[in-house]
């Protein structure tokens, strides 16, 4: 429910992309959770080994100081009209997930945020909404990893997995 109530978020703001429009988007994200929808995070965050420092990450955001000053960098890239559209959504996408803004839901903002790009710059009409079903209790679904992508199929109850280029 709430990647469809984000999306909704997302294509309504689709012509204001802002920052603050941007938080919107988590803040309906992440209603009724205890991360802090909206807020930009006030703490390093680093994926890695450990879960206490950020020694042998894999990676480590920028410091969460600079989070509001690069946000407005990125979505003023993002307002610009003089560049390939389908480039410039890929860019601000791996910028925002490089950023890391938000202490959990990223990814979901992240993807809510392309949509609303491409829906902004008349690229797409429609759009995906990410639906995520819960598994049944005795299955266990894998998580992607080094170069592999898990599709979950509603029909059959299986995953399928596809080696990515």
């Amino acid at each position: 429910m709430g990647n469809t109530r984000a999306m909704q978020s997302a294509l309504t703001l689709a012509d204001e992309l802002t920052p603050d429009s941007v938080r919107e988007m988590h803040r309906v994200l992440m209603d009724g959770t205890n991360h802090t929808p909206g807020d930009w995070r006030t703490q390093p965050v680093w994926i890695g080994r450990s879960a206490r420092s950020p020694v042998g990450a894999t990676f480590v955001a920028p410091q969460h100081e600079r989070v509001p000053g690069l946000m407005d960098d990125v979505m003023a890239f993002a307002r610009r009209d003089d560049l390939p559209v389908l480039a410039q959504v890929a860019i601000v996408h791996a910028q925002f997930e490089t950023i890391h803004p938000f202490t959990d839901g990223n990814g979901r903002t992240g993807r809510a945020l392309v949509q609303s790009m491409l829906r902004g710059k008349d690229i797409t009409r429609s759009v995906t909404v990410p639906v995520r079903r819960a598994p049944h209790r005795r299955e266990r679904l894998p998580r992607s990893a080094h170069g592999l992508s898990w599709r979950r199929r509603r029909t059959h109850h299986r995953t399928d997995v596809r080696r990515l280029g």
